[in-house]
């Protein structure tokens, strides 16, 4: 079982590495590529230029952050249960 932990332990430092680096990559891919502005772009005709800018930067940065911090708390979470010690 401590053989378990460990690993589990040892995947928590990928996944919160994985959360603060890949976080603010699927942000720029939502800003530049990403199906949220498709789903937003039916907004865009409403609204004056400068809002929807506002709205897909907006929104874009925050699904980047609430990836960013979920990854991070996965991570922790299995650096809290997992061991790193061989024991």
């Amino acid at each position: 079982m401590a053989s378990v932990k460990y690993h589990i332990g040892t995947l928590g430092y990928f996944v919160i590495l994985l959360g603060v680096f890949g976080g603010p990559i699927v942000g720029w891919w939502l800003i530049f590529e990403g199906d949220i502005i498709a789903i937003i772009h039916n907004l865009k005709l409403g609204m004056p230029g400068w809002a929807w800018v506002g709205l897909k930067y907006g929104i874009s940065f925050v699904i980047a952050l609430i990836l960013m911090g979920s990854l991070i708390l996965v991570g922790m979470l299995m650096l809290a249960w997992g061991s790193r010690s061989n024991k």
